[in-house]
């Protein structure tokens, strides 16, 4: 008998070349599919922008933005401005008041506060000046009263820009050229310009709500209620302050 002949067994060898080779393949396939994309498409990838996030607004250093900043610093100067405006209406009172320590109605002091082309109007109580000298005029008019003190109350100022507009109530204590005390209450409406000297008076208009003569006179001090000699021999009347 032949002896029946064996089949060579297959190696290790050949079976990883096998497996090898659809492994080997596919990589060709894939590096034949990357050099088959045009250089020019793959620059034009580079080259196309990034989404981009939004960005937060900047803020300074204390947190706060570019534009709460700027709305902080447009309300104070708001606050600055209705302070300097109500000094202004402080010194008209200043200008106009006196008898005690100095004359009253004092109308170059007041004209200072008024731009060149302003205008005091106090209607049928006091009369109207334009222009700087014709202020003047019309505040000296009312030296002749030997004292006089206004108090201005209740201010509303409302600034827009370089120009602004106030209201004033008002109570003046007034003593006629024979004495005779009076007392006056009303309205301030006033104009404002911002000038490159700070704020100045545009127009000063006055109403009166209330006009009455006090004859029984303000009363009399306590010192003199003390010295009744002191008041007898007084050159002016207790009554009427120089």
């Amino acid at each position: 008998m032949k002896k029946a002949q064996r089949k060579p067994v297959k190696t290790g060898k050949q079976t990883s070349r096998k497996m090898a080779r659809p492994v080997a393949m596919k990589a060709a396939a894939k590096a034949a599919k990357k050099r088959a994309v045009p250089a020019s498409a793959k620059a034009r990838a580079r080259q196309a922008p990034r989404p981009t996030k939004a960005r937060a607004p900047r803020r300074s250093q204390n947190g706060q933005t570019a534009a709460e900043l700027e709305a902080l610093r447009a309300r104070l100067q708001n606050l600055e401005d209705i302070m300097e405006i109500s000094r202004l209406k402080a010194a008209y009172c200043e200008a106009v008041d006196g008898g005690w320590d100095r004359r009253t109605h004092r109308g170059e002091a007041v004209a200072d506060l008024f731009v060149d082309d302003g205008v005091w109007d106090a209607g049928k109580i006091g009369g109207r000046g334009e222009g700087r000298q014709g202020i003047i005029d019309r505040i000296n008019s009312f030296q002749h009263m030997p004292f006089a003190l206004h108090r201005v109350t209740n201010p509303d100022i409302r600034v827009n820009g370089d120009e602004a507009v106030g209201k004033w109530h008002v109570i003046a204590y007034l003593s006629q050229p024979d004495g005779t005390p009076v007392m006056f209450m009303g309205t301030y409406r006033d104009k404002f310009v911002r000038t490159p000297q700070g704020w100045k008076f545009k127009h000063l208009g006055g109403s009166a709500a209330y006009f009455a003569s006090q004859r029984e006179g303000w009363g009399v001090g306590s010192y003199y209620k003390e010295n009744p000699i002191a008041a007898r021999d007084s050159s002016a009347p207790a009554s009427q302050p120089q």
